[in-house]
């Protein structure tokens, strides 16, 4: 399955997003970072220097990962879409360099130029280089939902039937809505007890 043209652009182009994952005590974890859209592969990297592990050590525990795209500023797109995508993550035990994730480095020196001189400087690369030392994500198993932003008190054009619970944590629950394009990942049907299980991957990395 592909992505829709206008939906790529986004996910090439927006500088940061923000990333919600299921911290050790089960609440949710939200925080902005970088990403790359490999478009021959359809995948999206994420990565973090190896001296801020945790992130790599809550999503090894729960996979669970959801990835807001909302905010174009510096990306250069006009009327671009919110596009939020959700699935699980492989986050493999392996500490990456700039040789083993070039796509990664190539889009991330496309979208912030300031880093190319950075990187080219060796006395810059011999203080930080644990910087470039790298802890990879790869999303699996995506659902991607894309809407039209909209000014205050307009309607959305994300349209919105029955209402879901979210099952947010181990215990957590919080009410939500369903999207008539999307199939959330943790949510569970107030018709049923039981939640949706995940098919086979929409995408995979290879």
């Amino acid at each position: 399955m592909l992505i829709a043209t206008d939906v790529a652009e986004v996910l090439a182009e927006v500088r940061v997003l923000e990333m919600a994952i299921i911290g050790r005590d089960g609440s949710p974890q939200v925080r902005p970072m970088a990403s790359a859209w490999v478009s021959e592969s359809q995948q999206v990297v994420i990565t973090t220097p190896v001296s801020y592990p945790q992130k790599a050590f809550d999503m090894r525990r729960n996979g669970r990962v959801a990835l807001l795209y909302s905010d174009p500023v510096g990306s250069g797109l006009t009327n671009a879409r919110t596009v939020l995508l959700q699935g699980v993550v492989s986050a493999p035990d392996v500490v990456a360099t700039p040789q083993d994730l070039k796509e990664y480095w190539r889009e991330l020196f496309r979208k912030n130029p300031n880093l190319v001189e950075e990187f080219a400087d060796e006395g810059a690369r011999s203080t930080m280089d644990w910087y470039y030392l790298r802890l990879p994500f790869f999303l699996l198993r995506k659902r991607c939902t894309s809407w039209r932003a909209c000014l205050p008190g307009a309607r959305s054009s994300l349209n919105r039937t029955s209402p879901l619970r979210w099952r947010c944590g181990s215990r957590t629950r919080c009410s939500g809505t369903r999207a008539s394009r999307s199939r959330r990942l943790m949510p569970t049907d107030t018709r049923t007890s039981r939640a949706p299980r995940l098919k086979s991957p929409l995408w995979t990395v290879s």
